[in-house]
């Protein structure tokens, strides 16, 4: 649309707005209010479809209180505010796909609106909860939480980059008929990498709270999943939860060490005999023996097959299998339930890069705490709650 027409329809817009603002200044349900009217001011307004200059009436009652008409059908003024609420989505929307404040500035309005007011605007929506539900009855007996940390660059108050921890819960009530997961909690802790990786009393306190406002009793037992770090057996045992050690985690530390594809790798080339010899990859041997919960059986069988290839594996390989030997014994007592009815299988990394990741991390952008938290809050779903504590 070039200039000219832009400008015909913006004040077309403005003339129909102020004979809106006539037609009630004239009019008996105006007298009927008790409103006399003082003056005509204008008032700029920016907008997606460019900057309008509207007028409007001013009023004063008998008690001296001033008033404006605010039910123009042609345009909603914004309350103390010079922008309305399709900038203030469009920013939000822009900040969503990654753009930086100085290019929604710059590229996306032409200047009309300052970094500040961006800014303002982000800030303006950042809130600490979004709850959808609480206190569901119509779901399972089993609560379950799935626990990990990743880790984001983000931007603090003074403009700074700085590497935080993002620890997240995420709480539900299992699957339904249909395979998916119902009523989701999404609880999130943001901390500098430096500020330790434990846990404390008013952390695990924290957590009961929000169980028990969102969830009450409607439960009977609690099942958490982690990764086998030390702050999730101390929250397990505090809540007096079963502890089982995260499926993903296992899987991938163990495809690793001995997994492999149809694609030429120094795992095939060590352990393609034994496919060959017993039909079924090493891989696929020591998983369903883990998923038995025989993790003895799978070390002997996993350290027999590499010391009868001991001088083709690399110092690196036999690091992962001591790293890996050293995971499964300071985690033996949690891999002996997934063959269990509760265990629906965990969904920890997935639910991170769901959340986390995906909305965290953009190329070429860093966001600000503030704007990370607006972003995951516009991204939660009707029937999911999350929470920043």
């Amino acid at each position: 649309m070039n200039e000219n027409a832009q400008r015909l329809i913006k004040e077309h817009l403005e003339s129909l707005f102020f004979e809106q603002e006539q037609a009630f200044a004239h009019s008996q349900a105006r007298k009927d209010l008790g409103w006399n009217i003082r003056q005509i001011r204008c008032r700029k307004i920016k907008s997606k479809q460019g900057v309008f200059n509207f007028k409007r009436y001013l009023f004063i009652d008998k008690q001296n209180q001033y008033h404006f008409y605010d039910n123009n059908p042609i345009w909603t003024i914004p309350k103390h505010k010079n922008i309305d609420l399709s900038i203030i989505e469009n920013v939000v929307a822009l900040k969503k796909e990654g753009m930086s404040n100085r290019a929604i500035k710059e590229i996306a309005y032409q200047n009309m609106i300052c970094a500040k007011t961006i800014t303002n605007i982000l800030k303006s929506q950042t809130q600490q909860q979004k709850i959808n539900f609480r206190q569901p009855t119509d779901s399972g007996r089993i609560l379950y939480l799935e626990v990990d940390d990743t880790f984001l660059d983000l931007r603090n108050s003074s403009n700074t980059i700085k590497k935080n921890r993002v620890r997240v819960i995420v709480a539900h009530k299992g699957k339904n008929s249909n395979n998916e997961i119902v009523h989701k909690t999404v609880i999130v802790e943001l901390a500098l990498t430096k500020s330790g990786s434990g846990i404390d009393d008013a952390y695990i306190e924290t957590i009961r709270s929000k169980i028990e406002e969102i969830y009450g009793n409607d439960f009977d037992q609690i099942i958490i999943y982690g990764d086998g770090a030390s702050f999730i057996k101390t929250l397990a045992k505090a809540l007096n939860a079963k502890y089982i050690l995260d499926w993903f985690h296992i899987i991938h530390k163990l495809f690793s060490l001995c997994g492999f594809g149809k694609y030429k790798t120094e795992n095939k080339k060590i352990f393609l005999d034994y496919l060959l010899t017993y039909e079924v990859s090493l891989f696929k041997t020591i998983k369903l023996l883990l998923l038995q919960g025989k993790w003895e059986l799978a070390l002997q069988i996993l350290v027999y097959e590499f010391k009868n290839k001991w001088d083709k594996i690399s110092k690196i390989k036999k690091k992962l299998l001591q790293d890996f030997i050293k995971y499964i014994k300071n985690n033996k007592d949690f891999i002996k339930d997934f063959e269990q009815e509760y265990h629906i299988g965990s969904h920890t990394e997935a639910f991170i890069s769901h959340h986390i990741k995906k909305y965290g991390k953009k190329k070429f952008a860093v966001f600000g705490v503030d704007t990370f938290k607006t972003i995951l809050l516009f991204n939660t779903k009707s029937n999911e709650n999350l929470i920043f504590i």
